[in-house]
């Protein structure tokens, strides 16, 4: 696993920590705050799914030396839950459907553990980068 894995810029503004990885496998957390909110007060749901996505991403680095690019091709998210306050937390695992696509499955919960999105995403791995990979 390539051991210098870490967030982007934009992860950074939006409050995003990296909890845990494993081969495939991803926790992320982000706090509520005002300035991720919609007009109601509640976390705004780009918010959430931007932690879905990158939790996905992020667990997608452990499989990849850094050459390696992918990115977000699908991103379907499902809303089960509000957030008005407190940490999220996002749980990603990936699966491989062939050498250049993979699924990301990711399970959002608040800081009680209940349930507050779902998300599925399909990424393509880059077919030019793999093949330098087979070369070297």
């Amino acid at each position: 696993m390539h051991k210098e894995i870490y967030l982007a810029p934009f992860e950074k503004l939006l409050g995003m920590n990296i909890e845990s990885l494993d081969n495939g496998k991803c926790v992320l957390s982000m706090a509520y705050k005002v300035e991720l909110s919609q007009s109601a007060g509640l976390l705004h749901g780009g918010a959430i799914a931007s932690l879905a996505d990158t939790a996905v991403a992020t667990a997608m680095k452990t499989l990849f030396p850094p050459s390696v690019r992918f990115g977000t091709v699908e991103l379907k998210m499902s809303y089960l839950k509000p957030v008005k306050n407190g940490v999220i937390t996002a749980y990603a695992s990936v699966i491989k459907i062939n050498d250049h696509a993979y699924n990301g499955i990711v399970d959002v919960t608040d800081k009680n553990g209940e349930a507050v999105a779902k998300a599925e995403t399909l990424f393509k791995v880059s077919k030019k980068d793999l093949a330098n990979l087979k070369k070297s």
